[in-house]
């Protein structure tokens, strides 16, 4: 008895040890050190990206509502033979690289989510997408503003992949037309994702993009520039008459104050000062001192130092439009 339970625990010993060798064994075709590991080529994946539209960008929310393309390929070994023609097969039945818009929150997809499959192992696939991307811009140079907007794409798979670009096929519609904005050819290139652990590789489709100034210096600059003009018409007023010049420098004022109201629409909203900010407060300033110029010759006047108040006066009427001059170009150049 004592013979049949000694032999019994030594098959039993022998059977485990057997079984415990066969799973620490790494399967055929299977990486069994880091090292071997991280010696694994990235799949090539080549890149077509087409621009189709831009229909709106927003400074406001810092926003782009594009339509745009992308196509897909590789050489999968695994697919070499497989159908005699050219397949359509749903993605999640083939291998296929896993991507997504980084600044695309507001993208919806307008293709099915299909790959085809060529006989000599070529796998492609195409998405076209439709919606808003986020484009944060720094607006401190409005209305003379420009920037770099781009759509920013990353695999998120887990698998590593080397993007190569088919810069004959990628690009962006001759018919893409943004009001208030000219817009440069489109570049293709590599760009990684990189933040805290996270590294994936991608890609970026970058447009740069000039604000066209013209409708903010007819509707907005030049306006302005008019209400100043209006109120360096009282060092032209006798410094005798007080009424006349209180009533045409507050008038100034006045009509500077309701107008900044009207255009608040037309500005983003921005915690920081713009260049139209900064004209903006030059002008406000510019007739203030236009105004307490005038009671000042005004009450010199009232003393009967005329001679003097006159001088300043005629001092005034070029001093003013040149400081005016001079700090309106340092605004919009420097």
């Amino acid at each position: 008895m004592q013979r049949i339970i000694g032999t019994s625990l030594f098959c039993a010993f022998m059977l485990l040890s057997l079984v415990g060798s066969v799973c620490a064994q790494p399967p055929s075709g299977a990486l069994s050190s880091p090292e071997e590991a991280f010696s694994a080529e990235p799949r090539a994946v080549r890149v077509a990206f087409y621009l189709i539209d831009i229909s709106e960008i927003k400074d406001a929310s810092q926003t782009m509502t594009v339509d745009f393309h992308v196509s897909l390929s590789w050489h999968d070994e695994e697919l070499v033979g497989r159908w005699d023609g050219i397949r359509e097969v749903p993605k999640s039945d083939v291998w296929s690289p896993d991507i997504r818009v980084v600044n695309g929150g507001g993208l919806v997809t307008m293709r099915a989510d299909v790959v085809t499959v060529y006989p000599d192992g070529t796998a492609e696939h195409r998405q076209r997408y439709v919606g808003q991307v986020s484009v944060p811009v720094h607006l401190a140079d409005f209305p003379a503003d420009e920037h770099d907007l781009g759509i920013h794409i990353v695999a998120t798979g887990g698998d590593e992949l080397e993007f190569t670009f088919d810069h004959d096929q990628s690009g962006m519609s001759d018919s893409v037309i943004v009001p208030g904005w000219s817009l440069a050819a489109g570049k293709l290139s590599e760009r990684r994702f990189v933040g805290g652990p996270v590294d994936l590789a991608g890609f970026v489709f970058e447009i740069h993009v000039t604000r066209e100034a013209g409708f903010y210096v007819w509707k907005v600059i030049f306006p302005l520039a008019m209400i100043v003009l209006m109120s360096w018409t009282v060092f032209w007023i006798d410094p005798a008459r007080i009424e006349a010049q209180v009533a045409v420098g507050a008038t100034a004022m006045l009509t500077m104050i309701t107008y900044r109201f009207t255009i608040a629409s037309l500005v983003p909203p921005v915690s920081y000062q713009t260049r139209l900010d900064k004209f903006t407060v030059l002008s406000t300033a510019i007739i203030l001192l236009a105004l307490i110029e005038s009671i000042a010759t005004s009450r010199l006047a009232g003393f009967g130092r005329e001679r003097i108040a006159q001088r300043m006066d005629r001092h005034s009427r070029w001093a003013f439009p040149v400081v005016y001059l001079l700090s309106t170009v340092l605004i919009f150049r420097l």
